[in-house]
C-alpha cells in the first residue's frame, strides 16, 4: 500500500509528469476553468486576419498574429481586431493558421504594445471545445449568480459566485478530489484582503511520516494543523487585484520558509528563504 501511495503522489503532484521538457503548465490545461476567465484581460473567440515576425530590444523575436475578433466573450477591446504576440520558435509555441476559429485567452503587460498569449494558456482551436467547456462559457456570459464549477469528470474544483460576469464574495478552489486547495475574498472581481492556498493531505502526509488510518487516508488526530485554517501552504495580501504586502510561505510543520514584500503587484525586496 505504501508502494501505491507513492505513486499516487507522483502522478498528481509532480508538475511535469506527463509534458514536454520545456512546457511547464497545469495538468489540466486542456479543459477550460473558471480561473483562466477571471484571469485573463480578455477573451474571444476570433479568425486569423494575418501574421508577422517583429523584433523588440528585450525580447528578440516574436511572433505576432492579428485576429478579428467574431465573439467577445470578456475583456475591453479597442477595435473589433487585435494584435497578440504568442513567442517564436519554440517547442510550446501555439501556432495559428488561415480559416479555423479560435477561442483567445490573453492578458497584457507593462510597457509592451501587445496583448499575450502562450501554450499554456487555454487558448486552442474552436472546435477542439468539449461539452463542459461550452457549458462553462455559456454559464459565464449569463453570469450566473451562484455557481459550482465542474470538470470533466463532474468533480467540484471550484465554488463561488459571479455577479456581471465577476466573481464575488468568497471563493473556494479545490484539488482533483474535493480537498481545499485555496480560498479568499473577491471585490468586485478583484481579489482583496488574505488569500490562502493548502497543501493537500497527502502531501503533509508523506513529509511529517504519518500512519495511515486507512488507505491512502493519513492519521491526522495526533497533529494539529500550525494554521488555524488547516494546513496552509501559504498566506497572500490583496488589494484591489495586486499583491500588496508581505507573502509568506510554509513548509508542511508550519515553519515559515520564505517571505517576499510586494507594493502594487511588484515585488520590492529580494525574497527571504529560511
Amino acid at each position: 500500500m505504501k508502494t501505491g501511495i507513492f505513486l499516487f503522489f507522483i502522478f498528481f503532484f509532480n508538475p511535469f509528469f506527463g509534458r514536454a521538457s520545456e512546457c511547464v503548465c497545469d495538468l489540466e490545461e486542456d479543459f477550460l476553468s473558471v480561473r483562466q476567465l477571471f484571469n485573463a484581460e480578455l477573451v474571444f473567440k476570433g479568425h486569423l486576419v494575418s501574421k508577422r515576425t517583429e523584433y523588440f530590444s528585450d525580447l528578440g523575436y516574436r511572433y505576432v498574429a492579428t485576429f478579428f475578433i467574431d465573439e467577445l466573450i470578456s475583456g475591453n477591446p479597442q477595435s473589433e481586431t487585435v494584435d497578440i504576440e504568442y513567442g517564436y520558435d519554440w517547442d510550446c509555441v501555439r501556432y495559428f493558421y488561415p480559416g479555423p476559429s479560435y477561442i483567445i485567452f490573453a492578458n497584457t503587460r507593462l510597457d509592451f504594445p501587445y496583448y499575450q498569449t502562450d501554450y499554456c494558456s487555454p487558448t486552442k482551436k474552436w472546435a477542439n471545445l468539449s461539452k463542459k467547456d461550452h457549458q462553462l462559457l455559456f454559464d459565464f456570459q449569463n453570469g450566473k449568480s451562484e455557481l459550482t464549477w465542474k470538470d470533466q469528470f463532474d468533480r467540484v474544483y471550484a465554488k463561488g459566485r459571479l455577479r456581471q460576469k465577476k466573481p464575488i464574495g468568497i471563493w473556494e478552489y479545490f484539488f482533483f478530489d474535493g480537498r481545499l486547495k485555496e480560498t479568499g475574498y473577491y471585490l468586485e472581481g478583484d481579489k482583496e484582503g488574505e488569500w490562502l492556498t493548502f497543501f493537500h493531505p497527502l502531501s503533509v502526509c508523506m513529509v511529517l511520516n504519518l500512519p495511515p488510518s486507512r488507505p491512502s487516508i493519513c492519521d491526522f488526530s495526533q497533529v494539529n494543523p500550525p494554521n488555524p485554517a488547516g494546513w496552509v501552504s501559504s498566506v497572500t495580501p490583496y488589494t484591489d487585484g495586486k499583491i500588496n504586502g508581505t507573502v509568506l510561505t510554509y513548509d508542511e510543520s508550519g515553519c515559515i520558509r520564505s517571505e517576499a514584500n510586494y507594493v502594487d503587484g511588484v515585488l520590492v525586496d529580494s525574497i527571504q528563504t529560511y
